[in-house]
């Protein structure tokens, strides 16, 4: 066993954080760009079969459509398809079932890189069942093969789109406490499967992997797992950690040393050690940032006796460290088999890159909390500090988060499924009696909240007189007083309220415009001295949009004198972009 070295192994809290709220009575504030788009009303809800943690996915975008799969309360699979910017889903029952009391039995889907749709659903140790659209965009299901070997024992199928839109499809071939875990690879231009590694993580026959696994915006592979050494979950131990650059075909460790396959507990490098017995939830969330940085996060505790916490691993230096989270106001237990309830959910870990850093956010249910839905936000790696905030207010039962990994790729937005079920604690033989509840969707944008968190300047006083009937000489004089206002108020220069910044480009511009209007040339000097003041210089990142709305008024003054120092700087940071286009996203995220 390998295991990489703990930074300050002696300290018994490494990256202690602050907590905005500590105590399940603290209220915590809500999240004002959470919203919920109804889906539909009719979702079985006797188990969190359709709304099970690290489902990879029930949601997944492709192009300009969202589609998403659930059963109904008669156990059928009902898929769904919307149009990105519509709050209407096209809704279609399959003829497919699923046995839905047993929350094993969860829908994963994803769309190749052709547009055709991929489904598996209904598995816990049973035999693989697979559909495939008949056309691209299609929610008209046919049953296909795979590769047709050990495809009998199938328990948690999981699909990944790599990004040259093949596909990948993991599960678990066996028990728990004696499974294996299968690689297959589907290439959409032939239409077809090819197994890639009959045994990627071993068991030996003596225990089983529970597993996640990322595709970051690179197209490397991040795979973790704990082990489990039997159906107990309390035999749950130690992280694991290994990655692939070649779309799953070969495995390394964080430093590029290259791994024996099969992986067993003998050869697979062990990233954190945690003993038996220490409240491990099953599986870790694994995730990554531009620079294939990983980061792991699950939660359990310091002794068996203490109350578990949520941790964030992630490699420094070549040393992996923790950062420790939120811990829950009071303990619980964590031990027996079958599907777990508790008061505690798994969570989605989502990873936000840009320029500045990375950032970390922990979506989960807390029952502490009257079984509201939680975000918990990390803004800084170097100084870590917990904000966390309500994304639903209301009881969400036994619901746990899976979210769709193209809508956070691409616009950072949280996208999931959110329903209000019930669950037996380890019973996975019978459903709660309960009525179908609502199936909907849930989105975050942590971007456009954090934006619209920001300190605006000082409020000035109403006039008097507003309520005088409008005329052109009125208007352009509140016009005036405005501009001048804003002038004389403007905010301290630096960070949002820079003045290359785009908070600050719309003034510059709405006062050329007044100016022009009413042939004002004080209002037009404004901008002048202030651009001339900031060199004619873009702001600071190369690829953000905002940084260069500042451009727009240097080019308006350079359209009327003609100057070219005006435009140089502005012309030199395009003519860069263009030579040098960036390697990463630029969806607009808002």
């Amino acid at each position: 066993m390998t295991t990489l070295k703990r930074v300050f192994p002696c300290l018994p809290i490494l990256f202690l954080t602050l907590f905005t709220a500590i105590c399940a009575g603290q209220e915590l504030p809500v999240a004002h760009s959470a919203r919920t788009v109804p889906i539909s009303g009719d979702g079985y809800a006797g188990s969190s079969v359709n709304v099970l943690a690290g489902v990879r996915q029930t949601l997944f975008t492709d192009g300009i459509y969202q589609y998403t799969a659930f059963y109904n309360s008669a156990g059928k699979l009902v898929l769904g398809k919307r149009r990105l910017g519509l709050d209407t889903w096209e809704l279609k029952e399959t003829p497919f079932s699923g046995h839905v009391q047993d929350a094993h039995n969860h829908i994963s889907l994803a769309v190749d890189g052709k547009g055709f749709l991929h489904l598996a659903w209904d598995h816990h140790n049973s035999p693989l069942q697979y559909a495939r659209g008949d056309a691209p965009g299609s929610l008209v299901l046919q049953k296909k093969p795979v590769v047709g070997t050990r495809e009998d024992r199938v328990t948690y199928p999981q699909f990944y789109r790599l990004k040259n839109g093949n596909l990948l499809l993991q599960y678990r071939d066996g028990g728990s406490g004696n499974g294996g875990l299968l690689l297959d690879l589907y290439r959409p231009e032939g239409q077809t499967w090819e197994r890639l590694h009959d045994i990627l993580i071993d068991g030996e026959g003596q225990r089983s992997a529970y597993w996640d696994m990322a595709v970051d915006p690179n197209g490397v592979l991040h795979l973790a797992w704990n082990w489990r050494e039997n159906p107990d979950v309390a035999s749950n131990h130690d992280i694991a950690y290994a990655r692939s650059q070649d779309d799953g075909r070969t495995w390394e460790t964080l430093s590029g040393d290259p791994l024996a396959l099969p992986l067993t507990a003998g050869n697979a490098p062990v990233v954190w050690e945690i003993p038996r017995r220490h409240k491990l939830m099953n599986p870790p969330a694994v995730g990554a940032d531009w620079h294939s940085v990983p980061f792991i996060s699950a939660y359990w505790a310091d002794g068996p006796e203490e109350k578990p916490l949520r941790r964030v691993l992630f490699p420094q230096g070549g040393l992996w460290r923790e950062i420790r989270g939120p811990q829950p106001p009071q303990n619980f237990e964590l031990s027996g088999g079958g599907t777990k309830r508790p008061p505690w959910s798994r969570a989605a870990l989502l990873v936000e890159s840009d320029w500045g850093g990375s950032r970390l956010h922990l979506i989960y249910r807390d029952d502490f909390r009257a079984g509201k839905v939680i975000a918990a936000s990390v803004n800084s790696l170097a100084q870590p500090q917990w904000e966390e905030r309500i994304l639903v207010s209301e009881t969400v039962g036994a619901w746990e988060p899976a979210f769709d990994p193209e809508q956070w790729r691409r616009l950072k937005q949280a996208h999931l499924l959110l329903q209000r079920v019930e669950q037996r604690d380890g019973d996975d033989q019978q459903g709660m009696d309960v009525p179908p509840a609502p199936v909907n969707l849930l989105v975050w944008s942590p971007v456009w909240e954090r934006h619209q968190d920001l300190q605006p300047s000082p409020t000035p006083p109403v006039p008097p007189g507003l309520d005088r009937p409008l005329s052109a000489e009125a208007i352009a004089d509140v016009a005036r007083k405005a501009a001048r206002w804003h002038w004389e108020h403007l905010p301290e220069n630096g960070g949002h309220y820079h003045m290359r910044g785009w908070t600050q480009a719309p003034l510059y511009i709405g006062t050329l415009a007044l100016a022009d209007v009413l042939g004002d040339r004080l209002l037009e000097s404004l901008v002048l001295r202030q651009s001339e003041a900031l060199g004619w210089q873009p702001h600071r990142r190369l690829y953000d949009a905002d940084d260069h709305c500042v451009i727009q008024p240097y080019l308006s003054l350079y359209l009327k004198y003609r100057e070219p120092a005006m435009l140089a700087p502005s012309q030199a940071r395009l003519d860069s972009i263009l030579a040098n286009p960036s390697p990463y996203p630029l969806d607009w995220g808002y």
